[in-house]
């Protein structure tokens, strides 16, 4: 049964990337230069965060909103371009007469902003006093206060557009309620000859995607992993923003957490991988000056990001090799019955002290002794073959057996004994193997997933510029390779150790 629930799942997943995929070419179809804006437009509203463009008149902001309303058909839609004048009752919908007659102060919300799944606000940063608090709440909670009822809300997403950024104090928390933020500028000088060529017909959007769908797609995502590179990174790129006085928000960090899962598992993935890191770029800038410090930051650590991972296994597998190569890094001290360490002596037997004798002969090879009534000590040429000492006994003997067959009276060095080693106790060496099959099955689960979205990155992404795609593509493959034969060395050290069991 798990099996099976596996491949509904990936069948799922291939459905809903390849209604993306004809998606997201539906709506650029006619447009130019605003392919990366229409991919993270998208992308925020399936994982329920809103999205703000910013830039001059005539960018295509209020085209591109418009299009993506195309893409939710069965969602209900509601927008405003906002002015100083727009009043509350202009979003949020009149007020009830029947009910002010009961002395209930409701709106009548169907059609306005409070009923609505996907929502466009133009200069949204017009927005006065009397709607900025209702709107914050909106956003965020998906709530709307109507009369003595906090009435729970439908929307997906909401999308504003905007010809500048706002400093004014009292909109800096609306204008962080937007998770994806974009930059429109004109088209440029390469774009400029298809811009006139354009023959103005606005193309049909016929596939979409239906609230239903949207939901299911981000329970699924919550159940994505990060891997241990996409961690390192936003946790670099965290220390590195607070260096450069960039603040970000923990909610705005979970919030990107969130995206970059859904951008995995509509990829077609459960694990989070370098590529998706480079949609954080449109997430975590606030002043137009920031944008280029942080374009420059990824330009360079996302590569370098592809290039570590294979430097942190190679450096997971170099000790593994290690510990295959010297077996006594997975044994232990012996000890006898009462706890003390034991120690090899000279005659191969297992004994508690720690220092023992290395016998010295002559050139010839011949045992030297210690001349009868000294000390025997290291110093070979005090010492005495067994010719020369017979003249010491004259004619007794039985002394002279007695003096050679005691080995304290030989010349000797001391030396440290060897510790007497055996393999560890079952389950301690258990748990060290269980330690390096979880380090394989974790390599062989992130090669698979790197193959996988090199793959990906090479035919046809979803959510990353052609021109980035390319060059993760070969960085990828380069490391895929790495990876692949560091995966063979581990195994063939998991071998090795085992069979020292």
């Amino acid at each position: 049964m798990v099996g099976a629930s596996s491949e509904l799942e990936a069948t799922f997943q291939r459905r809903i990337r390849g209604r993306i995929a004809q998606l997201l070419v539906e709506l650029t179809a006619g447009l130019v230069e605003r392919e990366v804006p229409v991919r993270l437009a998208l992308l925020a509203a399936i994982a329920g965060e809103h999205v703000l463009l910013v830039g001059p008149p005539g960018t295509a902001k209020s085209e591109i909103a418009r299009r993506l309303r195309a893409a939710f058909r069965d969602a209900r839609f509601f927008e405003r371009l906002m002015t100083r004048f727009t009043v509350p009752e202009e979003l949020f919908g009149p007020l009830s007469l029947q009910a002010l007659e009961r002395d209930e102060y409701r709106r009548l919300t169907d059609g306005y902003l409070p009923a609505a799944e996907v929502a466009f606000l133009d200069e949204v940063f017009k927005a006065n006093s009397a709607i900025l608090n209702s709107l914050l709440t909106i956003m965020n909670e998906r709530e709307f206060d109507n009369g003595r009822e906090r009435v729970a809300l439908p929307l997906i997403s909401l999308f504003g557009a905007s010809n500048e950024i706002p400093t004014a104090e009292e909109l800096i928390a609306l204008y962080d309620r937007f998770l994806v933020r974009y930059r429109v500028d004109a088209v440029s000088s390469h774009g400029f000859a298809q811009l006139i060529e354009l023959d103005g017909v606005v193309p049909q959007v016929q596939s979409h995607l239906s609230p239903k769908l949207i939901a299911k797609v981000r329970g699924e995502a919550a159940r994505v992993r990060l891997s241990g590179g996409v961690r390192h990174l936003l946790h670099t790129l965290r220390e590195w923003l607070q260096s450069k006085g960039v603040y970000v928000s923990d909610r705005r960090w979970l919030k990107i957490r969130q995206l970059l899962r859904v951008a995995a598992y509509t990829e077609g993935r459960m694990i989070v991988l370098w590529p998706d890191c480079w949609l954080v770029l449109h997430c975590v800038w606030s002043r137009p000056e920031q944008y280029g410090l942080v374009r420059e930051w990824f330009d360079t650590q996302l590569i370098e990001l592809v290039r570590e991972e294979p430097r942190r296994y190679a450096r997971l597998v170099a000790s593994v090799e290690a510990l295959a190569a010297a077996p006594e890094l997975h044994k232990v001290h012996k000890r006898d019955a009462l706890g003390r360490p034991l120690y090899v002596a000279e005659d191969g037997s297992l004994v508690t002290r720690k220092i023992g004798r290395r016998l010295i002969d002559n050139a010839d090879g011949e045992a030297l002794y210690a001349r009868p009534g000294t000390p025997a000590c290291a110093d070979a040429s005090a010492g005495l073959t067994a010719e020369q000492l017979f003249a010491e006994f004259a004619s007794d003997l039985d002394a002279y057996d007695e003096y050679l067959s005691d080995p304290a009276h030989r010349i000797h060095a001391p030396i440290a004994l060897s510790p007497a080693l055996e393999v560890l106790p079952g389950q301690a060496t258990q748990n060290r193997e269980d330690q390096i099959a979880e380090l394989a099955a974790d390599l062989t689960a992130f090669l698979a997933a790197v193959a996988e979205q090199a793959r990906s990155v090479a035919i046809a992404p979803l959510w990353l510029p052609a021109e980035l795609a390319r060059t993760l593509a070969t960085a990828m493959a380069e490391s895929s390779a790495e990876l692949a034969g560091m995966l063979d060395r581990l195994r063939q050290s998991q071998a090795a150790i085992a069979g020292e069991r």
